[in-house]
């Protein structure tokens, strides 16, 4: 038993109420002999656990009141032994009441740590939850990348910057057969709230509206193409347009 844990894990307390055993109260009372640290940590916790007695002091019913009154008026010749009687009985209930005023007080404190504790492990496991989750999707956006990147029956196109746009890319990656068209954004930049990127299939100089988008980074499903020999991003209105705007051309890409 150190100084330290005579002051901090609650041994004065115990030993104020008679929670210790003789050989504990022994190293206390010898810590309180010879360490004034020690003794000023003791007169501390008398005075707030004193403090607290008085507080949760429970004042007697009247009857046992009037029947202890009436038990001293007529026996007269017993009232020092009475009166000692009494005073010994408050200075138990004041021990008592101590006593539950530090056990109440073990245990609330002991229930703050938990929940203090509960509190800061339901956080990491939150956060811990969301990373693994973020982590989880971008694992599948990744494998959904290389299945159809790799796959022989999507055809890659790259769309290459216009002069509207010169270091801008996207790619397409085309299933004619079955018709399918997945679009990476690449380094196309956020447009304003009102605005959409808008992209088109030309055949033969045809538009033909595949589907509005905004940047993002996966694979985004666009409508589905049969047939095309140009892929263009436009910059168009939010909601898309029936016809491209050809002065907001970004990037375009021919198909065969």
């Amino acid at each position: 038993m150190t100084k330290e844990e005579i002051i901090n894990d609650g041994w004065l307390e115990a030993y104020l109420t008679g929670d210790v055993s003789e050989t504990e109260a022994a190293a206390i009372e010898k810590f309180l002999a010879e360490d004034q640290e020690v003794r000023t940590a003791y007169e501390d916790v008398q005075e707030t656990l004193t403090d607290l007695a008085f507080l949760q002091q429970i004042a007697p019913k009247s009857d046992v009141k009037q029947r202890i009154e009436a038990s001293v008026g007529n026996q007269n010749s017993s009232s020092k032994q009475s009166s000692a009687l009494l005073t010994y009985a408050t200075a138990a209930s004041v021990v008592l009441a101590m006593s539950l005023a530090f056990t109440a007080y073990f245990f609330w404190d002991k229930w703050q740590d938990a929940e203090a504790k509960y509190s800061t492990l339901l956080t990491e496991s939150q956060v811990l939850a969301s990373n693994l989750q973020r982590t989880s999707k971008d694992l599948e956006v990744a494998a959904q990348k290389a299945d159809i990147a790799t796959s022989p029956n999507y055809q890659k196109v790259v769309l290459a910057g216009t002069d509207n746009a010169p270091n801008k890319q996207a790619i397409i990656f085309w299933n004619p057969k079955q018709e399918k068209v997945y679009l990476s954004t690449g380094n196309l930049g956020s447009l304003s709230t009102d605005q959409q990127y808008q992209l088109w299939a030309l055949i033969e100089g045809k538009p033909i509206d595949a589907g509005v988008f905004n940047p993002s980074s996966g694979l985004l499903v666009m409508k589905n193409i049969k047939q095309a020999d140009t892929f263009a991003v436009t910059i168009e209105k939010e909601g898309g347009s029936e016809q491209p705007n050809l002065s907001t051309l970004q990037v375009i890409g021919n198909a065969s």
